[in-house]
Parts: C-alpha cells; structure tokens; sequence
C-alpha cells in the first residue's frame, strides 16, 4: 500500500474511544490486506479493496452522520495508510472497470468493514454502559 505522507485530523464529532477503535481497526485490516492480496494483484488494487473495507466501516460506524462528515472521516482513516493521491484515486475509481476477482473482494471488504464496525459499536457501547454502572453505584 502507498504509504501516508499527510495524515488528516480526525473528523470532529467522532466520539475519541470510536475513533481509536476504528483507527486500530484500518490498521488491522491493512496488513491483513497486503498480506493476503500482494502477492496477486498490484498495489492499486489492493488499495481499492482497503479502500471498500474503510468505506464500509465509516457508514456502518457513523449512520447517521452527514455524507459530508462520512467522507472526512472516511479521508482521515484511509489517510492513515494511503497517500492523499491514492485516497483520491480510490474515491473516483469506478469498479466495474476491474476484473470479476478484484469486484468480488471488494464486495466482501466492504461487508467485513460494515460488521467490524457493527462488533466495534456494540464493544464500545457495553464498555460506556458498564461505565455509567459503576458510576451511578458511586452516588
């Protein structure tokens, strides 16, 4: 994968135990990534791919977030790994100009992003509950 030169700041209305989480995650997912399809397809299209996993877990992670708040927040986690160059070559690449494998991978990237963030969410969301617990048993 090509290699971040310019890092974006996270997008202000993510929650800060969401965004580590999701950041650690798009680190996860990358070398998972490189590992499996390096050897197969050429960097470009292994960063399509990435690029489909991160999109899935930006909408499945953030719902009800606007589109233009979805695209920060998708820019600042691909950011991490990808250059700005090829966080904007992923954004307009059309992929129905790939091959029938490259399609499919993607297809399955997305929907693991789409669950690792619906897994994140709900980790996240038992930690706060537990949290407010154990605060109100202070009182």
């Amino acid at each position: 994968m090509a290699s971040a030169s310019v890092t974006r700041l996270p997008p202000a209305f993510l929650d800060e135990s969401l965004r580590a989480a999701l950041e650690t995650e798009v680190l996860r997912a990358e070398s998972a990534l490189h590992r499996n399809f390096s050897r197969e397809w050429d960097e470009a299209d292994v960063d399509l791919i990435f690029a489909h996993f991160v999109f899935g877990l930006v909408v499945e992670a953030e719902p009800t977030a606007s589109p233009h708040q979805q695209l920060n927040l998708f820019q600042h986690l691909a950011g991490l790994v990808l250059s700005p160059v090829a966080v904007t070559e992923v954004l307009h690449a059309s992929l129905s100009r790939y091959a029938v494998g490259i399609r499919h991978a993607a297809e399955v990237a997305e929907q693991l992003g789409r669950r690792s963030a619906t897994n994140l969410r709900a980790v996240i969301g038992s930690r706060e509950n537990a949290a407010e617990a154990a605060n109100s048993n202070l009182k």
